[in-house]
């Protein structure tokens, strides 16, 4: 981006390049966020960083939250073969010092 600034582009053009370049989502609602309080002006600048911050902390806390439900329903299976073996191991020699 600040190659391009320093190639005689404009801030918008900049961050426009930017944005496409990159192909996030995030990426793109940060830009659109800064360029519309750049061709604004005044305050709402710092509340509209400070909420899409958030926005995007709750989310990024929701897709982890998903992801770890995901990979704790993948370990049950693994989880129940080790503890069958476990049994297995603990289990046979005291079943071979039985007397019959």
């Amino acid at each position: 981006m600040t190659d391009d600034l320093e190639g005689g582009y404009s801030f918008q053009q900049s961050f426009e390049n930017f944005s496409k370049r990159c192909a996030v989502q995030e990426v793109s609602v940060f830009t659109t966020t800064v360029l519309l309080n750049f061709r604004r002006g005044g305050n709402d600048f710092v509340m509209a960083l400070t909420d899409l911050s958030r926005v995007l902390w709750e989310k990024r806390k929701s897709i982890t939250r998903t992801r770890g439900e995901q990979a704790s329903s993948k370990l049950v299976f693994p989880m129940v073969v080790i503890f069958l073996v476990v049994v297995v191991l603990v289990g046979t020699p005291a079943f071979l010092m039985m007397n019959f």
